[in-house]
């Protein structure tokens, strides 16, 4: 068994036909940007099996570590964070100031071999590194179920 992605929920209802347009023509790269058509943002996650480990980690770009949080709950780990930006510019007689705000989480259902305990995380340059020890061999998940008449 390996990692599993959890379905994702929203929270929020889906935005109106014609302010994804709008996002879309104000914004042309907002089709190739980690957020969905909600505006919530998915971070890029790539899922490396090693033979003692997982490896994970996770594009966080613009994300201070004091905004990330890493938890076990059962068996999901749960990454989620939020991303703050504000842009000031002032001159003469002219002030422009924008902020931009936007949360994710993401979670992975854990295979029962992965030590829950044993989670080391790292953050660096906007990358997220997890590692997390396996304390065994996979089992295998299926069993027979005889039929009775």
């Amino acid at each position: 068994m390996a990692l599993l992605p959890s379905l994702r929920r929203r929270d929020r209802a889906l935005p109106s036909v014609s302010s994804m347009f709008s996002d879309f023509f104000n914004d042309p790269f907002f089709a190739m940007s980690n957020r969905d058509i909600s505006g919530a943002m998915w971070p890029s996650i790539d899922i490396v099996e090693e033979k003692n480990n997982y490896i994970i980690r996770a594009d966080v770009p613009g994300v201070d570590k004091k905004d990330i949080d890493v938890s076990v709950l059962g068996d999901v780990l749960i990454i989620k964070g939020e991303k703050r930006e504000e842009s000031k510019q002032s001159e003469e007689g002219y002030n422009h100031l924008e902020r931009a705000y936007g949360s994710f989480q993401r979670s992975f259902t854990l295979p029962d071999y992965v030590d829950k305990d044993n989670v080391d995380a790292k953050f660096k340059n906007g990358v997220l590194e997890l590692s997390l020890k396996k304390n065994g061999e996979p089992q295998p998940s299926a069993k027979r179920v005889e039929i009775k008449e």
